[in-house]
């Protein structure tokens, strides 16, 4: 089980402001991931099964004070069969049986160097879609002022995404 903290930074912008910076990386290729939301009777925690390229990944975020601890997996087969997603599950309370919180399909097109993966989406969910921009750091460095630095090239102005993927998947089931 992987574990790691979520150093990002994400907008949300218009589908005109999405077009635009995402000109400036032409050409990319957006490929499907298919997220799936979980959660038990026995606990508020969610987590998520994505399912990219034939392959399932189980992912478990956690928040301490200002902090997201992620706890990520591969897997095959059911998740529950696999032991150490069943650990960390039961780690945080979760049990069965697990219900189905919603759907989002996002086409994701990554521009990747050593310190960040910028990363350009296209959710769909519920019969909305929405357009968000995130920068992923793998290494510590001035991320914020980096992002800041990419948007602006096409006139973005940098306004956090408060509400997760999650949460607007949830929020706007009806």
């Amino acid at each position: 089980m992987k574990q790691q903290l979520e150093l990002e930074f994400k907008t949300l912008v218009s589908k005109e402001q999405f077009d635009k910076i995402t000109e400036l990386y032409h050409p990319l290729l957006f490929l499907k991931q298919h997220n799936y939301y979980y959660k038990s009777s026995t606990s508020h925690q969610s987590f998520r099964i994505r399912v990219k390229d034939e392959k399932k990944i189980f992912t478990l975020k956690k928040r301490n004070a200002d902090q997201i601890l992620e706890y990520e997996k591969d897997f095959a087969g059911f998740f529950y069969d696999d032991i150490e997603i069943q650990n960390i599950l039961n780690k945080f309370n979760l049990f069965p049986p697990f219900h189905l919180q919603g759907e989002l399909i996002t086409y994701r097109a990554i521009v990747e160097d050593d310190r960040a993966e910028l990363c350009f989406d296209i959710n769909c969910y519920n019969n909305l879609i929405d357009y968000e921009i995130e920068y992923e750091m793998k290494k510590d460095h001035d991320g914020l002022s980096v992002f800041k630095a990419i948007l602006s090239k096409v006139g973005i102005k940098y306004v956090p995404s408060y509400g997760s993927k999650h949460k607007r998947c949830v929020t706007t089931k009806k």
